[in-house]
């Protein structure tokens, strides 16, 4: 059994005639119509041409099929959206593995910088001490013929 809420939103009562009787409806107000046999489209026009508002009123095992549909399609919803937000977690997740992946790398390249750079300024400063130490005993041998000369030519020079 299919029933209608008709609402008058007129000025004046409207007295209609429906399938299985009449009935009259004042206005501002909302009366239930459950006409037998059911209105078809046609009939739905020509009252609502009349300016009712014609709502078909579900039953209660309807409006739970509804409920039931509506309950449904947000689980999926809900769903979809915890698939989505899994999804960009773990992206997420994959691009701060990346980062820190790529930091760790930095950092072990820059270790290895320090370590070559201190390995090549101390292999340098090794290499300038020596130098500086045959520079020093160069000196030191060339101070030493020159004060065996000096001894040399001194002792030549009082004889």
């Amino acid at each position: 059994m299919v029933s209608y809420a008709v609402t008058n939103n007129g000025f004046r009562s409207q007295a209609i005639r429906i399938r299985g009787g009449h009935c009259t409806i004042r206005p501002n107000r909302t009366e239930t119509l459950t006409p037998d046999p059911v209105l078809d489209d046609e009939d739905i026009e020509r009252l609502t041409a009349l300016d009712l508002v014609f709502e078909q009123v579900l039953s209660a095992d309807e409006l739970a099929e509804q409920a039931a549909a509506k309950a449904k399609a947000d689980e999926e919803a809900a769903a979809k959206a915890k698939a989505e937000q899994d999804a960009a977690d773990a992206a997420a997740a994959k691009v701060k593995a990346e980062e820190e992946a790529a930091a760790k790398a930095k950092a072990e390249q820059d270790a290895a910088d320090k370590k070559a750079a201190e390995d090549a300024a101390a292999k340098a400063k090794a290499e300038q001490d020596a130098a500086d130490k045959k520079a020093a005993d160069e000196a030191a041998a060339k101070k030493a013929a020159d004060e065996a000369k000096q001894l040399d030519l001194s002792g030549q020079s009082k004889a």
